[in-house]
C-alpha cells in the first residue's frame, strides 16, 4: 500500500495483520479497495488496487523498486510486518482462501516447503543481504500490533486510526499443531533470519 501524499509504503506479508492495517490506513493512500473473486467481502478478504501502479496488496519491496521513480522510492518512510513464524505458518495454512478445514501434518509439511514465504522475502532488494528487514524503516510485529501501530502513525504524522480486526483466524494455539518436533525444526530452519532477528521461538 502506497501513500504519496504522506510518504509511505506498507509492504503486506500475509498473515501479518496485514489487512487491519490496510483498511486503517487507507484513507491515507490513494490506493483503493477491490473485490475481485467470490471470496472477497470487503472487511476480511479484498484486494489493493493503484490508480497509477500495477500492482496487488503482497507486492514485494522490490517491485516497488521498479515501479517508482528513484528519488520517490528512496523518499518513502517503508514498513512491513512479522509474526512468530510457528503461529504464522499454522494461520496461513487454515487462511480462507485455501480452503482447508480439516488438519493433516502431512498436508502441512508439504505447505512449509512450497506455499509459505518468509517474512524477509518481501522485504529483500539483492540476493547477498545479510539482513532484508534493513530495507525498511519499522517493523511491526503481530504481537505487539497495538503498540507498534500506534508509534508507526506518529513517525508517518497521522492521527492513530481504529485497528480493526480483520480476517482473524480461529484455529487457536499453535503449538498444539506441532506433534513432531522434526517439524518444530523444519520450520525453524527456512525461518532462521527473521527468528534470530526478531528473537522468535517456539514457547
Amino acid at each position: 500500500m502506497l501513500s504519496l501524499a504522506h510518504q509511505f509504503l506498507f509492504l503486506h506479508v500475509p498473515k501479518t495483520a496485514g489487512n487491519s492495517i490496510q483498511r486503517a490506513l487507507l484513507p491515507f493512500s490513494e490506493d483503493t479497495m477491490a473485490l475481485l473473486a467470490p471470496h472477497q467481502d470487503g472487511v476480511d478478504r479484498f484486494e489493493i488496487r493503484s490508480p497509477t501502479l500495477e500492482m496487488h496488496k503482497h507486492l514485494e519491496l522490490s517491485e516497488y523498486r521498479k515501479r517508482l521513480p528513484a528519488e520517490q522510492f528512496g523518499a518513502l518512510f517503508k514498513f512491513c510486518g512479522v509474526r512468530n513464524p510457528w503461529d504464522r505458518c499454522v494461520s496461513y495454512f487454515f487462511s480462507p482462501h485455501r480452503g482447508v478445514v480439516d488438519w493433516s501434518p502431512k498436508a502441512f509439511a508439504a505447505f512449509v516447503d512450497k506455499d509459505i514465504r518468509t517474512a524477509s522475502s518481501y522485504v529483500s532488494l539483492a540476493s547477498d543481504e545479510t539482513d532484508a528487514f534493513a530495507n525498511v524503516d519499522a517493523v511491526l510485529r503481530f504481537e505487539q500490533l497495538e503498540d507498534d501501530f500506534a508509534q508507526l502513525c506518529r513517525r508517518i504524522g497521522i492521527a492513530t486510526p481504529h485497528l480493526p480486526k480483520a480476517n482473524a483466524g480461529d484455529h487457536g494455539d499453535y503449538r498444539t499443531y506441532y506433534t513432531d518436533p522434526r517439524m518444530i525444526d523444519h520450520v525453524a530452519q527456512k525461518f532462521s533470519a527473521e527468528i534470530e532477528r526478531f528473537g522468535y521461538a517456539f514457547e
